[in-house]
């Protein structure tokens, strides 16, 4: 559990990153798909368990997937490219890479 926590913790440090960013550096703003998965999981958990809420595992479920999917649709819609993997080597592709 205190992995899982960890690792939500430093999904949200690297999606505020992004915010730094100075936007001439970079023509896209990519994020990983397992980034977003993250992020979504850390906002509804920690939404959730502040209102001491507690639900059955299929809501669980369906509502980590509905959010999940939420969220992308917002970084989409805030200009982000959402890809598949990205890890500290490969996270700055160039405009060919992106696009094959």
């Amino acid at each position: 559990m205190e992995k899982f926590l960890a690792d939500l913790l430093a999904a949200a440090l690297v999606a505020s990153v992004e915010r730094c960013w100075s936007k001439d550096k970079l023509p896209y703003k990519p994020i990983s798909e397992e980034t977003v998965r993250m992020a979504s999981a850390l906002r509804i958990l920690s939404q959730e368990c502040m209102h001491g809420r507690r639900y059955p595992q299929s809501k669980i479920e369906n509502g980590f997937k509905r959010h999940f999917e939420e969220m992308k649709l917002q970084l989409v819609a805030e200009g982000h490219t959402i890809v598949a993997s990205v890890t500290e080597n490969d996270s700055l592709w160039s405009m060919s890479e992106m696009e094959s």
